[in-house]
């Protein structure tokens, strides 16, 4: 042992270089199944024999694993050291805690799904943090898998692509109450189902911060969504993503939901009844964030009936319904569809705007932001202090990448009118075409007055003129 450097000095020092980041690579003589030098812990246990010994005899330093893929699109033959591999740092592991991350941009022949996984399914009764991003390789025969959940389990993200049905199975079936479950962060991804306990009141999620849920079309159940959500007392930010045909039917669900301790919700959607029953059945009257979203699938044709669309009154009573406790702060309204020509209610975001004295921060994106919308966020001299909209304004964003359909003035004249008015301290601004906006006289003075103004039309891969 260095004299320098203790036993304990060294095991935190080795934890700290964690993870062991293992490589899914080709069968062949150059082949490596780890980078080049190897990774902790083996690094370090081919120092010396000391070092070894320390090593081999901390579980802990074995316990935090990451996956990485390593193939090419026509590499299929996976090296077959790299499961003696797994089964050995597992080995070596027992009986520390599991922390695992999988990123698996393309699982050759499902390799991972049918032997790396079902590896670590055996040690579940250790995991503590999981997180999987899975490219599932299409079969004729779909493949299913399951992925037991255990009290230990804190947190769990399950992302799943590319298959065409249901492919990875969220066990939640032991959380029956507060005990059994530790879980404190949820994400529940594309092609991700859930096995929930039979008895419909019986699932306690008590320790659940954070939820996202992302369903694809045909895939998951609003009833099993509604379950998680009622366990979830506690929970602090949702973000559900549903952009597809409604899941279940609506009329069998009449509970209402209340998510006392909810801050932040975002809800990304496509649906009609589905948006609408979220929007009528959830409260949270601690809500400080809001993004609201909708967009389209491109490879999906929704009947007019079933098309989401900007409700602002909706969304304005939910908001009266919700915010008893706290103002919202923060509003996203963002509207993607690229196959119909919509055009906002103007009239109803002014009173979803108007209701909003205390916000601070403002995004209108796409298809919601026009001429009319631009002269609305517009402060006028005239009229009485409760006709401005979002007085306290701090931040503004605004982007529209096709046809932005109004000038350059009107944004200038926008944004001058909100820095004189004395609130806002921060623009950021994305459209084709605008190139020249910073460089006005007036916005010019407005920087050096302090106001900062950030132009992402580069970053969000707009067009941009040539001549400019």
């Amino acid at each position: 042992m260095t004299p320098s450097l203790t036993e304990d000095l060294l095991y935190f020092v080795f934890l700290y270089s964690l993870p062991s980041v293992l490589l899914i690579t080709p069968t062949g003589p150059s082949s490596k199944i780890w980078t080049d030098p190897p990774p902790p812990p083996l690094n370090f246990s081919l120092v010396c024999r000391s070092w070894r010994q320390l090593v081999l005899s901390r579980p802990r330093l074995w316990c935090d694993i990451s996956i990485v893929h390593k193939l090419g699109v026509r590499e299929d033959h996976i090296n077959p050291g790299f499961e003696r591999l797994i089964k050995k740092w597992l080995a070596l592991s027992s009986p520390a805690p599991l922390r695992i991350h999988l990123d698996i941009q393309r699982d050759s022949n499902n390799y991972v799904s049918r032997v790396i996984l079902p590896l670590f399914s055996q040690e579940h009764h250790r995991w503590h943090s999981i997180y999987s991003s899975i490219a599932i390789s299409y079969t004729p025969k779909p493949l299913t898998f399951a992925l037991p959940c255990s009290p230990s389990l804190t947190s769990l993200s399950a992302d799943f692509w590319g298959a065409t049905s249901s492919t990875g199975c969220i066990d939640l079936s032991r959380y029956t109450s507060d005990a059994a479950s530790h879980l404190e962060y949820l994400v529940l991804g594309y092609c991700t189902v859930m096995h929930l306990p039979p008895l419909h009141k019986t699932l306690h999620l008590p320790r659940l911060r954070v939820l996202r849920y992302k369903s694809a079309e045909g895939i998951g159940n609003l009833e099993d969504l509604q379950r998680i959500l009622s366990a979830s007392k506690n929970l602090e930010e949702l973000e559900i993503k549903i952009p597809g045909s409604t899941i279940s039917t609506l009329k069998t669900i009449q509970d209402s939901i209340h998510l006392p301790h909810v801050t932040s919700l975002t809800l990304v959607m496509s649906n009609r009844p589905t948006t609408n029953y979220l929007l009528e059945r959830i409260t949270c009257p601690s809500l400080r964030k809001l993004i609201f979203t909708v967009r389209y699938p491109m490879d999906t044709e929704p009947s007019v009936e079933e098309f989401a669309f900007m409700d602002f009154l909706r969304i304005r009573d939910f908001l009266a319904r919700s915010c008893s406790n706290a103002s919202l702060e923060e509003l996203t309204l963002d509207w993607q569809d690229l196959k119909t020509v919509y055009y906002p209610d103007v009239e109803s975001l002014r009173d979803l705007l108007l209701s909003l004295k205390d916000l601070k921060k403002l995004e209108v994106h796409e298809h919601l932001l026009t001429q009319e919308v631009i002269g609305m966020l517009t402060l006028r001299d005239e009229g009485s202090p409760g006709s401005q909209i979002c007085p306290s304004l701090l931040e503004l964003q605004i982007t529209k990448q096709f046809g932005c359909g109004f000038e350059e003035d009107m944004v200038e004249e926008m944004l001058v009118s909100r820095w004189k008015a004395g609130s806002l301290r921060s623009f950021t601004f994305a459209f084709p075409y605008f190139r020249e906006l910073h460089r006005r006289k007036r916005v010019r003075d407005c920087v050096e007055e302090g106001l900062r103004i950030v132009d992402k039309s580069f970053e969000l891969g707009f067009k941009i003129n040539p001549e400019t």
